[in-house]
C-alpha cells in the first residue's frame, strides 16, 4: 500500500477516536462498544494492522456472514481484553480493518496478525505497519 494511504489512514484513525496522548495506560474497550471509547496512548512506538479481504473472501456475502468472522471478533476481543490491542474495528465499507498494538517487536506483530483465524484461512490479509505516536496535547484540550 501506497505510504501517502498509510498515513492518510492513521491520521483518520487517530482524529475519529478521539485520540490524545496522556501518561495513563491505554483502556480495553470491545470491538462491538456502542459509544466511543475513552482511549489514551502514550508516546511511543505501537504497531498498525491493516486487515483486507483475502482470496477466500466471498464477495457474495456480507462481511458477518464471512466464514471465520465470528472467530476473528473473539480473536480480536481477547486480545483487547488482554491489553495487546488498543483498538480496533472494521471500515465502514466492510471491506476490512484495522488494529492498533503494542508488541515488543516486528516479528512478534506480524505473528500476532497470522494467528488470526480470518487471516490464517484467508478471509482476510493483514499488512502490519510501525506506528510512531507523537506526544498530542494534555488529556481535555
Amino acid at each position: 500500500m501506497c505510504p501517502t494511504i498509510l498515513r492518510i489512514i492513521a491520521a483518520t484513525c487517530v482524529l475519529a477516536a478521539g485520540l490524545r496522548c496522556a501518561e495513563s495506560p491505554s483502556r480495553s474497550v470491545r470491538l462491538d462498544a456502542r459509544e466511543p471509547p475513552d482511549i489514551r496512548f502514550r508516546a511511543g512506538e505501537y504497531f498498525v494492522i491493516l486487515l483486507s479481504v483475502g482470496p477466500n473472501w466471498d464477495p457474495h456475502r456480507p462481511r458477518d456472514e464471512q466464514a471465520g468472522i465470528t472467530a476473528h471478533r473473539q480473536y480480536l476481543n481477547a486480545l483487547l481484553r488482554n491489553g495487546t490491542v488498543s483498538f480496533g474495528g472494521p471500515f465502514v465499507d466492510d471491506l476490512g480493518g484495522l488494529a492498533v498494538l503494542r508488541a515488543g517487536s516486528l516479528d512478534e506483530a506480524r505473528r500476532i496478525a497470522g494467528d488470526d483465524p480470518a487471516v490464517r484461512t484467508g478471509v482476510l490479509r493483514a499488512e502490519v505497519h510501525r506506528w510512531r505516536v507523537l506526544p498530542g496535547p494534555p488529556a481535555g484540550r
